[in-house]
């Protein structure tokens, strides 16, 4: 049947009642919001959670559509007040890249769109 690694290659709508029941180990329940099943599916493959504490934890994580730059560039711009003089100035790229880095900000793709998660896991 399906490989621990294909879990994030399917797409969840696919999957017959029995197939579900298999990959999650429960019955299938009420529909995870996008937002939702996207955190899941973050906090099983990085954060090494079961399907049950993924589930659970699934508000945690703050899901974002969008690359990370530009997620990045939208949370400097909300959190900072920068005069129209000085905003050409801003290498956003390099603090997408710092909030990468230090882990603050994820790149995450799933069923073929991209995400950016901020998360402590």
């Amino acid at each position: 049947m399906h490989q621990d690694g294909d879990l994030f290659a399917v797409a969840w709508d696919e999957l017959t009642d029995n197939e579900y029941k298999e990959f999650t180990g429960e019955p299938r329940d009420d529909e995870l919001e996008e937002h939702e099943a996207v955190a899941v599916a973050y906090l099983m493959e990085y954060g090494g959670l079961s399907w049950k504490e993924a589930k659970e934890d699934r508000e945690e994580p703050i899901v974002y559509e969008g690359s990370l730059l530009d997620v990045a560039t939208e949370l400097f711009d909300e959190t900072h007040d920068i005069p129209d003089a000085i905003a050409p100035y801003i290498d956003y790229e390099k603090f997408a890249n710092d909030c990468r880095l230090e882990g603050s900000l994820f790149e995450f793709e799933h069923e073929g769109k991209t995400y950016t998660i901020q998360s402590n896991y």
